[in-house]
């Protein structure tokens, strides 16, 4: 039974440490397309594509451990949601929200995580 546990408990860390490595790219791939919006190319796919890239960092977040990182996209998430819902376009203030979203995700993304 302890070598068994030894093995999930040895599976479960090497998923972790995937994770984390994966976290950077996530960060960028939600850099480019927050970029891309901003830049209006083609926007409503765009969105769309941030708002999915953001729902799963902030369900991953939650699940590996990186809680602060998970609240900040499931922050952005639902401002994202509400343009999506409203059509209307981005302001300068939800811009500049954004952001700053984007770097405090970016800084809590290096943060050692929770397990």
């Amino acid at each position: 039974m302890t070598q068994s546990n030894d093995n999930v408990n040895a599976r479960l860390n090497e998923l972790y440490a995937d994770y984390r490595r994966q976290i950077p790219g996530s960060i960028n791939n939600i850099a480019q397309l927050f970029n891309a919006y901003c830049a209006q190319h083609d926007p409503s796919t765009t969105l769309k594509k941030l708002h999915s890239a953001l729902h799963k960092l902030a369900g991953s977040g939650a699940t590996f451990g990186h809680t602060e990182m998970g609240h900040l996209a499931r922050r952005w998430e639902h401002l994202i949601n509400d343009l999506i819902n409203s059509s209307a376009p981005l302001s300068s203030a939800q811009q500049q929200e954004m952001r700053a979203l984007l770097e405090q995700l970016s800084q809590a993304a290096t943060l050692p995580d929770k397990t």
